[in-house]
């Protein structure tokens, strides 16, 4: 991160190393799991904070965010992040896409891997939409491979067999292509509103 000047963490050729970790913390770099409030135990989801001596001392002319992302030196990320026992950071998710529905937290991400799993999706996108009785309910957004064939039914069906009840998408769209920015980001932005 600009904000930090510096790495935070890192990956060494360590029999301990956790395969989709970002590494642990360098000398000097503290990390805080935090949600709710509260500080977090290791191996609980929520947003990384991070203490170095190489963090930015805030945003030129703009004091407003500065405060909203630095705090007592501590800099929220908007990562949402799992710490393993060892010390190890797994990112999970962004704090602004996580999904929120009756009371649980999904993260995009881990909806997304499972309908990448599946032989005939060729990309996908996870969203959180409006639900008068949840808050928020997921739904997926998919583009099939050239020449494969699946329905909705059967994706849906596949995420259900491989997450938690609260987890797998409500709905699955198949789209011919998803909207994407200038330098090929998916759009989920436009997904979520229409």
């Amino acid at each position: 991160m600009t904000e930090l000047f510096r790495p935070i963490s890192y990956l060494a050729a360590d029999l301990t190393d956790i395969p989709d970790a970002v590494g642990s913390p360098v000398p000097g770099v503290e990390i805080r799991i935090v949600g709710d409030g509260e500080l977090k135990k290791r191996g609980a989801p929520g947003e990384l904070l991070i203490k170095s001596p190489a963090a930015m001392d805030g945003y030129l002319g703009d004091s407003e965010e500065t405060a909203a992302v630095l705090e007592n030196g501590w800099f929220n990320t908007g990562d949402l992040a799992i710490v393993s026992p060892e010390g190890f950071v797994r990112i999970v998710g962004r704090k602004r896409e996580r999904i929120l529905r009756g009371g649980y937290s999904i993260f995009p991400q881990e909806v997304e891997a499972v309908l990448l799993s599946h032989p005939a999706v060729a990309e996908a996108a996870v969203v959180g939409v409006s639900s008068p009785e949840l808050g928020e309910e997921v739904a997926a957004f998919v583009t099939l491979k050239p020449a494969a064939r699946t329905t909705a039914e059967e994706l849906l069906n596949h995420c259900k067999e491989r997450l938690a009840r609260f987890k797998y998408p409500r709905q699955v769209n198949i789209l011919k292509e998803l909207p994407k920015g200038p330098t090929g980001k998916i759009l989920k932005s436009e997904l979520a509103t229409g």
